[in-house]
Order: structure tokens, then C-alpha cells, then sequence
């Protein structure tokens, strides 16, 4: 499979959830994760510090 066609097929993943990102500076991800505790791990431009919010959802 092409890096093309990959990326069109994750942006119909994503579309197809009904909660896509609404602007182009947000990103989404689409995965199965077994059950537990994960770190969310940021990272500022230039090392800058600030707020990053993050959602994770349950989708069926």
C-alpha cells in the first residue's frame, strides 16, 4: 500500500467517527488499545512549556 493511499485510508478512520478535528492544527488518532494507564507525553515548539489538552474517547 502506498503512504497515500494509507493516509486517505486513516482520514476515512477518523472521518468515520463523527468527532473528526474541526481545524487543520488539531490531530486525531485511531487505535485499539488494550485496557490501562498510558502517559501522555508533549512536547513545546523549541522546548517551549504550556497546556495541551488531550480526549481520549470509548468509540463502539
Amino acid at each position: 500500500m502506498t503512504t497515500g493511499k494509507m493516509m486517505q485510508v486513516r482520514l476515512a478512520l477518523i472521518i468515520a467517527t463523527g468527532i473528526p478535528p474541526q481545524k487543520d492544527l488539531e490531530s486525531a488518532i485511531v487505535t485499539t488499545l488494550p485496557p490501562g494507564a498510558y502517559p501522555a507525553i508533549v512536547a513545546g515548539k523549541d522546548g517551549g512549556a504550556g497546556v495541551a489538552p488531550a480526549e481520549v474517547y470509548h468509540l463502539p
